[in-house]
């Protein structure tokens, strides 16, 4: 007989676990919403999101006032969170409380005269997240 053991730290992290459950909630009341980009990379998960409503928007002019929108676990960058909420639209912000930690230190680093490199993969959302707090120093 196979003895399989999952180890205890299996799974999403903490701050998938709340993007998810975010997007979940807002399907099962909303019946429809959106997020900027997938929730996770997880096509699964995606996909059982899509089922409850939460599809990934496409683009901005899909957006009607009073829509909801989440921003994914990835974060974005602060011009990108202006402009939805400029939209009229519900924001809710499922960005990991990991990522936006990163996001203010770069923000006080830079404040502090440091020159910060941030190494990742180019293209990657989180990247390009805590790119758009470094260019709003």
């Amino acid at each position: 007989m196979v003895n399989i053991k999952v180890a205890q730290t299996a799974g999403f992290c903490f701050g998938v676990r709340i993007a998810v459950d975010m997007a979940k909630k807002a399907g099962e009341q909303l019946g429809h919403a959106y997020t900027n980009g997938p929730i996770i990379h997880n096509k699964q998960v995606v996909s059982y999101l899509e089922n409850l409503g939460v599809k990934e928007l496409k683009d901005y002019s899909e957006l009607k006032p009073g829509e909801t929108v989440i921003i994914r676990s990835h974060g974005v960058p602060p011009e990108t969170e202006r402009k939805l909420r400029s939209m009229n639209v519900n924001v809710l912000d499922a960005t990991c409380p990991f990522v936006k930690k990163v996001h203010d230190k770069v923000r006080q680093l830079v404040e502090e005269g440091y020159f910060v490199v941030i190494i990742g993969e180019e293209g990657h959302p989180e990247v390009i997240g805590t790119l758009g707090h470094l260019k709003e120093v």
